[in-house]
């Protein structure tokens, strides 16, 4: 993957030139581990930012450049790298042994029908899904799910190395039975969406970077913390 390298005062001014603009698609989540959270998508730019954190999330699935902005430090740290070596892992081999069952029709959730998936290794039920294509058709989602997948081929990974499940995500086709609308996994609910709007307002700055930010690398960010631990 190309790395394009800008002046941090450049980049802030090149984004502060756009306005941000109306007719997003915003869907509210709840994680298990993230609580809720807000992602609005416009085209292939993806926006997220968890409730009550003065920080958000911004990806370009076309630049493969992933940022975390900091409201309260005025920093912008770049992941770009991280989603990369993330992307490089052997996700495929791992799918081997995964089953895949269609259990027919699931709840209408955040106004859209779903399909009910289940995933098994040998008698070990995974995780269960609930997917939509209706959503994706009617929202144009088409390239998000694609971006994600690119970027992301490991999401949904469980941290455990010795559980059999650990990459049971990755044996679901989301561009063929559409975008997750709840998960279950250990027989918990581990992803939730609450509610989907569409022609979303974008809150402020939208998929910019505030203009006067310190850019800073993944890496130095990690390095800040161990001197500083406390902070």
């Amino acid at each position: 993957m190309p790395i394009f390298v800008y002046s941090a005062t450049a980049f802030c001014l090149l984004l502060a030139l756009a306005q941000p603009a109306a007719g997003a698609v915003m869907i509210q989540s709840k994680e298990s581990e993230a609580g809720v959270q807000k992602t609005w998508i416009e085209g292939n730019r993806l926006r997220v930012e968890t409730e009550d954190v003065r920080q958000y999330m911004l990806l370009d699935f076309d630049k493969r450049t992933m940022y975390l902005v900091n409201q309260d430090r005025e920093t912008v740290v770049d992941m770009s790298g991280l989603a990369s070596a993330q992307g490089s892992g052997d996700a495929a081999k791992s799918e081997s042994g995964f089953q895949v069952v269609k259990k027919g029709a699931g709840p209408v959730i955040a106004g859209f029908a779903s399909d009910h998936y289940v995933v098994r290794i040998g008698e070990t039920t995974c995780m269960e899904a609930y997917t939509s294509t209706d959503a994706v058709t009617n929202l144009k989602l088409q390239g998000f799910i694609r971006g994600m997948i690119d970027m992301f081929p490991n999401a949904g990974t469980l941290v455990r190395d010795d559980d059999p499940c650990r990459f049971a995500e990755t044996a679901l086709q989301y561009e063929e039975i559409g975008i997750p609308l709840r998960i279950t996994k250990n027989g918990a609910e581990n992803y939730n969406v609450i509610r989907i709007e569409q022609e979303a307002s974008l809150p402020e700055h939208g998929f910019n970077i505030p203009n006067g930010y310190k850019t800073i690398d993944y890496s130095q960010m990690v390095q800040e913390a161990m001197q500083h631990p406390s902070h």
